[in-house]
């Protein structure tokens, strides 16, 4: 069956010298592993170019629902960006956001808000001054969860001031070492009440980036215990730090 899409993709893998495998999540059919050959080729039509983390696309596809692999048999790019893989800081954070989108969602899980989602986030990261995406990643994980099903409840307040993230919630004492300090579950709460459009009025030092972002990977790990570790996450604190 073929099938026109939309779709970003999310990883590569190397599979011979002129081969590779791509995960990309689809519009259509979610997210789908396609064998591509070629793409060191010069006069291929399937250029490495198109299969750039966050790369957004239109597909036609050749689609079997049983299949682990699809083939792709036309493709052009859904949008140009002009820095989101050229800026070592946007670069860096498409990285990082497409290694945690890839490890969070399941295969063939078709959720088109999720999807618009993702493709409006990359054309703003895209867009942003360069001393403007701070945090960038932190607010796109945050709206992430909501997708994903385990929203923070930002329940903070003068008596609810330690966030637990085994329950997602604002709690009055912290009883384990699975709680934010209060000074981090202040911070969270703000970044919370925060979007794309107003995300740097948050002053945060490189140590409470840092914190805060290792704070929230482990809730997502807490959430979905088979997500496994963030590779990129010591590049991206070393190109923010």
């Amino acid at each position: 069956m073929n099938i026109k899409t939309e779709a970003i993709v999310l990883k590569t893998y190397k599979y011979s010298e002129t081969a590779i495998i791509a995960k990309i999540y689809t519009k259509e059919r979610g997210l789908l592993s396609f064998m591509v050959y070629g793409v060191r080729k010069k006069k291929s039509k399937f250029s490495a170019a198109f299969f750039q983390v966050l790369q957004a696309l239109n597909l036609e596809i050749s689609y079997k629902e049983k299949s682990s692999l699809n083939n792709i048999k036309e493709v052009n790019i859904l949008n140009n960006y002009a820095e989101l893989h050229t800026n070592i800081y946007k670069s860096t954070i498409a990285q990082f956001i497409g290694e945690v989108i890839f490890k969070s969602i399941q295969e063939q899980e078709v959720n088109t808000d999720l999807f618009s989602f993702i493709n409006s986030s990359t054309i703003i990261l895209d867009e942003m001054a360069e001393n403007e995406i701070g945090n960038f990643h932190i607010i796109f994980l945050l709206n992430l969860s909501r997708f994903l099903g385990f929203y923070p409840h930002n329940n903070y307040g003068t008596t609810k001031k330690y966030f637990c993230i085994e329950t997602g919630e604002f709690e009055i004492i912290q009883t384990h070492n699975k709680y934010f300090d209060q000074q981090q579950s202040e911070l969270l709460s703000n970044l919370l009440n925060s979007n794309y459009s107003n995300m740097q009025n948050i002053k945060l030092s490189a140590k409470n980036r840092s914190m805060l972002l290792h704070g929230i990977i482990h809730f997502y790990k807490i959430q979905l215990p088979e997500m496994g570790e963030i590779q990129s996450l010591d590049v991206l604190e070393m190109i923010f730090e």
